[in-house]
Parts: structure tokens; sequence; C-alpha cells
């Protein structure tokens, strides 16, 4: 890079408007590195004062104040990142020197490639914030101020715990002006997340230059926090089938609005999401991965605490701490078991506290005040019911059905049962409307009898067929 021109076209004005003044003009570089490289900055210049940053980093400064100089007689080692690289010259013209050569280059064993000024290629997205779990976006890949494009290949790569790739297509860049093109949709692997093996060739004479969009993908959200999608095995061709340097583009995508402990990402931590994290409880590699709260890597009593701790919020202000309570296979003792295991884990924190209040009132709301026999369902029936009833304390559980003469239709002898609400099909008792030795009763008046410690509960029911 020689900036003498550069200089000598300001240095005139400069100096009848700022007597004294020396003319300092700064000038940049883009460079694409195939790997991280370790090399040498060589600079040369007569009688100027040069700074150079790599990077944003100074790497270099000299101060000339002779003439003579020879080019590249100063270096500095440097390094190279893999990717795009920066320079920055700041170059001071000085009177002992008017005119000479100033260049700044690397030595001779660097590989890089030139960017040129105001070419590229960028990634944009029909939407890339407020993004939550399930939604879909399309990822755009632009030209941009491009000279005879004639081909690309690249491989996209993103993070498949919170992306997943669902469609590929071409742009309509390369096919304008009525080309055609020859395109390659890649293979999607939403494992490893990667799509490899894209590509598209103009079938054309002529090269397409401007700005337009050579590919769309479109990806669903599965999690919540930021990550980025990049391109790698970037290469862009020119209709003179010559490499097009420029830096590989990369987005940053913002997904999930909804705090951590929203599990269900529905607007309010309540028991729903508890469940979602105790379902998951120990596992490392978790079907939904926000029951990982903490994102530590392992579902566990953390966790669990965290979603406790928050129970209650929601856009309503005035919304109860046991918001929607209506999953009828918690049961007593599974959250008995997370309030033995927080206390034992309790590190004094206001969140241990906090969550384990909040379990200790969810235990509480599911331990009803008494025993009690509940009406069955369906009823009229046929053939089948079943038979809820609910314990304020555990018991040994038997229910015996009888006909409207006192007969003894069927005894069904449940054992030994935890406090709670049986209310749901998976826990209510079950009735397939035989008797004994698996005969279809007939229609009519049926009781059904719970026995459950030193409770007692009859009910009626009615068979139609």
């Amino acid at each position: 890079m020689n900036v003498l021109e550069m200089l000598s076209l300001v240095g005139d004005e400069h100096t009848s408007r700022y007597p004294g003044k020396h003319p300092l003009i700064y000038s940049t570089i883009a460079l694409n590195s195939p790997r991280e490289q370790k090399t040498k900055i060589l600079e040369g210049s007569a009688g100027k004062s040069v700074k150079i940053w790599l990077n944003g980093d100074l790497v270099h400064k000299a101060v000339r104040t002779t003439s003579g100089a020879r080019l590249y007689d100063r270096f500095s080692p440097v390094t190279l990142k893999e990717g795009v690289n920066v320079l920055l010259v700041a170059t001071l013209n000085l009177p002992e020197e008017r005119y000479g050569l100033s260049s700044v280059g690397f030595d001779e064993g660097a590989e890089y490639t030139l960017i040129p000024p105001g070419v590229g290629f960028t990634f944009s997205a029909t939407k890339t914030t407020n993004l939550l779990a399930g939604d879909t976006f399309t990822l755009n890949l632009n030209a941009e101020n491009i000279t005879d494009l004639s081909g690309w290949q690249a491989n996209v790569a993103f993070d498949p715990n919170m992306l997943e790739a669902v469609e590929v297509s071409e742009g309509d860049f390369l096919k304008s002006e009525g080309g055609d093109t020859f395109f390659q949709g890649g293979t999607i692997n939403n494992t490893a997340g990667k799509i490899t093996r894209l590509f598209s060739a103009r079938i054309s004479e002529t090269g397409m230059s401007g700005t337009g969009i050579l590919l769309s993908v479109t990806f669903k959200a599965k999690a919540g926090g930021k990550t980025q999608v990049t391109l790698e095995n970037f290469e862009f061709i020119s209709i003179a089938d010559e490499v097009i340097p420029t830096v590989p583009p990369n987005i940053t995508i913002t997904l999930g609005e909804y705090p951590a402990w929203d599990v269900n990402q529905d607007g309010r931590v309540s028991i729903r999401d508890i469940v979602l994290v105790a379902k998951d409880l120990g596992s490392g590699t978790p079907a939904n991965l926000r029951t990982d709260v903490n994102r530590d890597g392992v579902i566990n009593v953390q966790d669990l605490i965290l979603v406790a701790h928050h129970m209650g919020n929601s856009a309503n202000s005035a919304a109860s701490p046991l918001l929607a309570i209506d999953n009828k296979e918690l049961m007593p003792a599974m959250v008995q078991a997370w309030i033995e295991q927080a206390q034992a884990e309790n590190d004094g924190s206001l969140a241990f506290q906090q969550g384990i209040e909040n379990l200790k009132r969810l235990l509480a709301s599911l331990l009803p005040e008494k025993t009690a026999l509940l009406a069955n369902y369906p009823n009229p029936f046929n053939p089948e019911t079943w038979l809820p009833y609910q314990l304020s304390k555990p018991a040994d559980v038997t229910l015996t059905i009888w006909t409207a003469n006192g007969a003894v239709v069927r005894r069904l002898a449940l054992g030994q049962q935890a406090a709670g609400i049986y209310q749901s099909r998976s826990r209510a008792a079950y009735w397939d409307g035989r008797n004994s030795v698996g005969e279809s009763v007939a229609s009519g008046i049926y009781f059904y009898t719970l026995i459950a410690g030193d409770f007692t509960g009859t009910r009626r029911m009615l068979i139609l067929k």
C-alpha cells in the first residue's frame, strides 16, 4: 500500500489552511487470512512518522526525520488471525522529505487476500429478535455491490440446540436478466447443526453485478438465548473463474422473550413449568432443552428451585402463586420429595428460601382437608366408569361395588395409598362393568363404597345399555 499519493493530494491544501501543521492521513485495509499466521508487518517511508494498528492493537510505530529510507526497511512481528483482519495506518507527512515512498506490507511467506472496499456478502433475516420456541424465520444470504458473480459455494453452520433448519431455497440474484442456474440445495443435518454442499452456478457467458439474494434458509427456533449462524467453506467465483475476495458473514439471532423459568413459554410461571422440570430431573440430555433452567447441562433441584421461586409471575400482577394447578398427575409424595431434596441442598439464598416455601404451598394445595368419595364419571355409563376419591392422609383403600339389593358385585383392593387427590383417569379407581368372575353386569342402579382408614362413604351410579 503506497499512501504517498494520498498525502500529496492533501499536503498543499493542508499547509495553506493550517500553517505549521503537518498533514496526517489514515488508511485502512481489510484482508482475509486462511488461518492464524505469525508473520512480520513491513514498513518503509521517507521523512514520515508512521503508526500501524492491526485489529485494533498498535503493532508498529516509527518516526523518520531523515531522508534516504529504503522500501520495507523496518518491521514488527504480528499475528494474523484466521478470517478478517483490519489494518489502520496513520502517516504524518514531515517537511524534511516532502516526496518519497511510504509503503506497508507483510513478510513474503504470509498468505492473505485483500477484500475490496464495499464488496461483500451479508445475512439478513425476516426476524432476529423476540423469537419464541416454535417460531420460524427465514435467513437470506445477500450479495452486496458485487461484480461479475457467476457462482458460489458454502456450508451453513448453526447451533442444533437452538435452531432447526427446515427448508433451503435459492434466491433470484443469479437468475436475473433471464439467466438460468445449476443449484444444489445441500444436505440438512439438524443433529450436527450443518447444511453442507450448498452451491449455485450461473449458466451464462456473463456474470451478475449489483445486490441481491443468493440463498434463503428457513429455521425453527428451539430454545431461548443468543446464537450465531455462520458460513463455512465460503467461496464466490467471478465469470473469469477467479475467487472474489470477501468476508464470510455471520448473524446473531436472539431467541425467547420469556424468562428461563417460564419453561413452557406461556407467559406465566405455574405448576405446569414445575412438572416439565420434574419430568427431566437428573437428565443430562432432556427432550425439552428449556428444563435446564440455569443452563448448567443437567436438570436437578437447582432448576426446580428457580421455577418454584418465580411461581405466580405473569403479566397479571394479581396472579396466584399456585396458578393453574389443574394437573392431577402431580402427587404430594413427589412434591414432598422435592422439598426434602431442596432442604438438603439449601444454600441459604433467598431463591432457595422462597422456592422451598412455594413448594410447601404447592404441597398443601395438593393435600385435601378431608377424605372423600367423589362422583363417578361418566354417569350413566356403558360399560366402564372411573371412581374418584381423595385422601387427607395415607390409608389402605378398598372400593366395593354393590347391587341395589346389597349383593357384592366386585371388590377393588387398591392397597396402601398416599394422601392426595385421585381424580384423573390414571389415578382414580377403574371399573369395567364386570363382576368378580368377568361377566358383564345388567343395566340398573349400583352403589360403590370407599373404605379408607376410619372413613367410609357410599355413592350411587347407573349403567344404561
